[in-house]
């Protein structure tokens, strides 16, 4: 027999109020991210690997090797480029004057390079002045000579340079016209005044252009058979240049233009000397020189252009 037990009133559970919703916590994901999620976790794994051959698959170490071998192979390139530009005749002879050139330009500040301030010119006479103020000589205006004289000397005495006595002294006779012309026309068109102010030649310095281009020329004649004909040349003409800085003569890119024009001078002589004699022995058959004897190197023409002014002339060997 089952009995009933009634509870009091006052004990019977009240009636349970609604709870709130609870609020979504920031962890929880909304099930649509999370299967899109799953979708492209799936379709990863699903997707085949890259090729081998492609960069995302290389290694980091792999990709930095082919850059250094294809870098190697682009400095190669150029290097051969590089070395066969040196090797060209009128690369090489031709590079040594227009550096010279080229900077005493740079530093007389006729030609601007990367916006530098050059006061080279300034602080060589600052100091030359300083320290060697009482230098008065005139050896200088005689300097510039010897390296011509000295090479027409060894000829006469029977050294053998590259070219005969006579030879010598039409190839030194161009090039004294050649480096007049030039060095007398960049005077005239620069208009730069000297450093002790009396006019506006001062580039490229005559002195100095002389004595490099008779130097250059003892160098072509007898700088194979032994150095110290060029050493001592080059020495001669270095003097010069000094002279002419130390006298307050000229500025130091004056100097350096006219070393760069002397060798210049000199270069462009022996380059045209054998079209020259070519075209002067073909003058001379045709004026009837030489008709008895065979052809040989007895007649030059020489074009001249100095202070303006162009004229030749006409060196006819009477042996």
């Amino acid at each position: 027999m089952m009995h009933h037990v009634h509870a009091p009133a006052h004990l019977s559970p009240a009636p349970a109020s609604p709870r709130p919703h609870p609020r979504p916590s920031g962890r929880l994901v909304p099930v649509g991210t999370l299967a899109a999620l799953l979708a492209a976790t799936l379709s990863t794994q699903a997707a085949p690997p890259p090729p081998p051959d492609s960069l995302a698959a290389r290694p980091l170490r792999v990709r930095l090797d082919t850059l250094l071998r294809h870098g190697r192979a682009v400095y190669h390139v150029a290097r051969g480029r590089a070395n066969w530009l040196r090797s060209q005749p009128a690369v090489q002879k031709l590079a040594v004057p227009v550096l010279l050139i080229g900077t005493g330009a740079i530093i007389r500040d006729e030609v601007e390079l990367f916006e530098l301030e050059m006061e080279i010119d300034e602080s060589v006479r600052d100091g030359t002045r300083r320290h060697l103020s009482g230098v008065q000589t005139n050896v200088d205006d005689y300097l510039r000579h010897v390296p011509a004289y000295t090479t027409l000397g060894l000829g006469l005495v029977g050294v053998k340079g590259q070219h005969n006595t006579l030879n010598q002294a039409l190839l030194l006779a161009f090039i004294y016209q050649v480096n007049s012309g030039i060095t007398s026309n960049l005077k005239r068109l620069t208009q730069v005044e000297r450093p002790n102010g009396q006019n506006l030649r001062s580039f490229p310095s005559s002195h100095t252009s002389t004595a490099f281009a008779t130097a250059h020329f003892m160098h072509k004649e007898y700088g194979r058979q032994s150095l110290w004909y060029s050493v001592g040349a080059y020495a001669v003409a270095t003097t010069t240049g000094a002279l002419r800085v130390v006298k307050d003569n000229h500025w130091t890119s004056d100097v350096v233009a006219g070393a760069g024009v002397g060798i210049l001078s000199t270069e462009l002589v022996y380059w045209a000397y054998p079209t020259l004699q070519r075209t002067a022995r073909h003058l001379g058959r045709q004026l009837g020189l030489g008709r008895n004897r065979p052809a040989t190197n007895q007649v030059l023409l020489l074009p001249h252009y100095a202070h303006g002014t162009a004229g030749a002339a006409l060196l006819i060997s009477l042996r």
